[in-house]
Parts: structure tokens; sequence; C-alpha cells
């Protein structure tokens, strides 16, 4: 159900919000239970804490992702999403990287794949491609040149077509057109604060690795 738990790491404290509401306003906060033994009377106070509505929808939301089916199948369908992604790639050049779990993945774009140099020129231009075609997808990445899928766990295979066929048509569009050439550093005047631009690196971004062991757990803190 957690991204830590992909990593088998046990957190501190764990920072829920947003699906965990299904579309009602709910943010809840989880730490392992021998940190704090009791929160002391009428601390967890305030206009929206505690809402009624939001905490029966939030125990609702919880007790459907740990009874059903849905986390087994986002993970299934998720894995055959990131292979039509990677499927693209392998088609067009400016993709440089697929990565992702579950319905989280991400879509890097670079100028060439041997300097991999990031775009994000290019994957801004996409995210307005794929606006005017129907789809939303947000841009990320140090310089915004990945984009993100982040579907409903509910969606249906149709509107994942859909998307799909909606993301290549917005890759060939602009495969077709001339790339413009990047507009110059704004110049600072006396007297008037110097507006920095988003600047490029000078270095490609390195390939991602993938490390030697799954990530730290408590047993692991225990024996040192």
């Amino acid at each position: 159900m957690w991204a830590v738990e992909h990593s088998k790491v046990t957190p501190d404290i764990l920072c829920i919000a947003k699906t965990i509401g299904g579309g009602i306003p709910l943010s809840v906060v989880a730490y392992r239970s021998d940190l704090v033994k009791e929160l002391p009377r009428g601390f967890h106070l305030g206009t929206y804490r505690g809402n009624a509505l939001s905490l029966a929808v939030g125990a609702e939301t919880i007790r459907v992702l740990k009874e059903g089916t849905i986390v087994d199948q986002t993970r299934t369908r998720g894995e055959k999403l990131l292979g039509r992604f990677r499927s693209l790639s392998g088609r067009h050049l400016p993709i440089g990287d697929v990565r992702g779990k579950g319905f989280m993945i991400g879509v890097e774009f670079v100028r060439d794949r041997a300097s991999r140099l990031p775009w994000g020129d290019r994957a801004k231009a996409m995210r307005s491609a794929l606006l005017a075609r129907g789809v939303l997808m947000h841009t990320s990445g140090a310089w915004d040149q990945t984009l993100r899928f982040m579907a409903p766990l509910i969606i249906e295979d149709e509107l994942l077509d859909r998307g799909l066929s909606a993301f290549e048509d917005a890759l060939l569009s602009l495969e077709s057109t001339p790339e413009r050439a990047p507009p110059s550093p704004p110049v600072s005047k006396v007297g008037t604060p110097t507006a920095y631009p988003h600047l490029m690196p000078e270095h490609p971004i390195p390939a991602p690795a993938v490390p030697d062991f799954p990530g730290r757990t408590l047993e692991d803190e225990k024996d040192e």
C-alpha cells in the first residue's frame, strides 16, 4: 500500500494525504507506536481537524485498500503500463528513461541518450500538447524534464489506452516540428534585480543506479 514497503524501510513518521480522503480533504500523520505512547488530551484541535465525515471516508478508504484487490491490480496493471511507456521510448529518441511503480511513472526527456542532458523544454512542450489532446500530465525533476503519470487506481483500461494514444500522437507532433533555440539569459540592469533563469546543467544526468541493498531497516540499526 505504501511506497516505503517497496524498499523494506520502516519510517519513524509517515505523512498521508489526498488519496486517503477519496475526494474529501483529509491528511493523516502516522508514527511508530513506541515514539509516543499517547498524545495529550486536546492536542489535536483546530477548525478542520477531526472532521467526522473525513475520518469516516478515510477509514473506509483504508478498509477497501486492505481488504480488496485494488493494490494487487494496480501492481499488475502498472507493470503493463510501464512496459507500454518503455515501448514508446524504443521508438522515440527524446525519451531517455522510463521508471516507476504502480500508477506512478516518470517519463524523462533528454536531448540525446549519449550525453543524457535533460530536455525540460521538450517535456513542457509535451505537457502542452497533451493538454490540447485532453490529457493532464505534470512536469517534474530539477529541470522539469520528466513527465509524471499518476492516474486514479480505478481508471478504466479504455481511458489508459486513449491516454497512451494521445501521448504518442503528441510525441509525433513535436518530433515533426523544428526545435527553437533556447532563450538567452536575461541581462541585469543597474538598480534592478537579476532574473535568474532555470539554468540547464553542464553535465549529464547520471543513469539511475540500483542500490546494493533495498534500504535500511530497524533491524539494521539495532545491529549497529
